[in-house]
């Protein structure tokens, strides 16, 4: 008879096998803070590349006579010159490289860090890099005479507000046995507060940039003083035995140089399951969601350029068809904890996450070939927008991955599956994008037939996923 591995959720109860009920927490003394840092960020996110070649163009003109450089605006047909134009989109081709290495490098290893140090010493740091990054934009944007442009693309380079909410799905996860619905909560208030700080950024900025930092950045530092005051999630008694069982097993390896300096040695942890049934079932998990990832956000982008090209619209209709599709995804992950919650009074909550993935994952496939076969607009722009109903199955990415890491890994299991989907989501997404510029004039559908048999194919990955 097998001995059941005791740091596997699995391997033991579809719940945290160490969860303690006395110490159940609740998930909104982790929500409510993380809620201001959604608040700032999304007002942040107002500033966009307009931002960069309004400075680039105050760099150009500073020292020219009669004329401020202080008073120009993206309006101002001086910014509007080409030479700008190339500039700032090669700047901004730069800050997103840079922020790839770091999704690539820094994440995954904060995130499996956080299984040894706790989430809440992660947590602040992750925190207070994000402050300096928004401090950085904030300094950039009033004395530009002082901050280079390259100062930007460092800033955005220190915004690590991924691996903030990251650590707040992994604190939820610690602190309950309740992964899936309570984490669902977490998905709510990023939403709300992203939609509601896009709204207000969008009226500051109005008022100026000035106007705009100086509530952004007072947020953030709200939120940064409020994470010292959160108290620890991990249930350290417990996880410490968890982390003896789980180093017994990966410290036999020999740690050399070669290991530490691999940049690719986070995905191992995709193989940390010492059960082969989970093992192989958490590779055949990572695998679809970087199939489903990377070909949905593909779509995205293709969508609003296929629409443009064949149906002629402009870019206010683009805007209002991406304002419903947006708005459907907030209704979904507002309604998601009720459905979740029913589902979750099943046998195996774990088991029932996995239909809901497939259900989506469906849903995702079938509305890829609608967008293929479609001859008009009126079907492609219906399944544009009920695209968004796939939103339900945020929630349960986060808790099946949890459930199928060992517990005392789960922190390296998932900053491993987002390096996995990052790996794949680069590449594949910059070749599908080139190959549309190519096929736009000859067969313009060529790349939503790939995207749609792509989402087919991560459809039968989840299909075959079965724990």
């Amino acid at each position: 008879m097998s001995v059941p591995d005791p740091t596997n959720a699995l391997e033991t109860t579809p719940l945290n096998p160490f969860h303690n009920p006395w110490r159940e927490q609740s998930p909104w003394r982790i929500i409510r803070p993380l809620s201001v840092a959604f608040l700032a960020t999304a007002i942040a996110g107002v500033i966009g590349p307009n931002f960069l070649l309004a400075t680039l163009c105050k760099h150009y003109y500073d020292g020219r006579e009669g004329l401020d450089p202080d008073s120009l605006t993206i309006s101002n047909p001086l910014c509007q010159i080409s030479h700008l134009q190339v500039q700032a989109g090669t700047n901004q081709s730069r800050l997103n490289l840079c922020r790839n290495v770091v999704a690539l490098i820094v994440f995954p290893r904060l995130s499996a860090w956080s299984d040894r140090r706790g989430r809440k010493p992660i947590l602040k740091i992750a925190a207070g890099f994000t402050l300096v990054s928004l401090t950085l934009q904030w300094c950039v944007q009033h004395f530009w005479r002082w901050f280079p442009v390259p100062t930007f693309i460092l800033a955005g380079c220190l915004d690590l507000s991924a691996v903030v909410f990251q650590l707040g799905v992994l604190a939820i996860a610690d602190s309950t046995c309740r992964r899936t619905v309570n984490t669902s909560y977490l998905f709510v208030a990023s939403y709300l507060f992203t939609a509601l700080g896009s709204y207000v950024g969008s009226e500051l900025a109005k008022r100026g940039l000035s106007t705009l930092a100086a509530v952004y950045v007072p947020l953030y530092l709200v939120f940064f003083i409020w994470t010292w005051f959160v108290s620890e999630t991990l249930p350290y008694s417990e996880r410490d035995k968890a982390t003896e069982v789980h180093n017994e097993k990966t410290d036999s390896r020999r740690k050399t140089l070669l290991y530490y300096g691999n940049p690719l040695q986070p995905l191992a942890a995709l193989l940390s399951p010492a059960h082969r049934r989970i093992k192989i079932a958490m590779v055949i998990f990572a695998a679809a969601c970087a199939l489903e990832d990377t070909f949905y956000q593909t779509s995205q982008y293709v969508t609003l350029l296929y629409i443009e090209y064949r149906f002629k619209w402009t870019s206010i209709q683009l805007g209002k068809m991406q304002a419903a599709s947006a708005a459907v995804s907030l209704v979904m992950v507002c309604i998601a904890p009720f459905i979740l919650r029913e589902l979750e009074k099943r046998r195996n909550p774990v088991t029932q996450d996995i239909h809901v993935l497939r259900t989506a994952a469906f849903w995702t496939a079938s509305l890829a070939t609608i967008k293929a076969l479609a001859g008009s607009v009126a079907p492609f722009v219906v399944a544009h927008v009920l695209l968004g109903l796939r939103a339900v199955a945020d929630s349960p990415h986060k808790s099946v991955a949890m459930a199928l890491a060992p517990s005392a890994a789960a922190g390296q299991v998932l900053g491993a599956l987002e390096m996995a989907v990052t790996l794949v989501k680069i590449p594949a997404s910059t070749v599908l994008v080139r190959m549309y510029s190519w096929t736009v004039y000859t067969n313009p559908a060529a790349v939503l037939w790939i995207i749609c048999f792509g989402e087919w194919i991560a459809f039968a990955f989840f299909l075959a996923l079965w724990v």
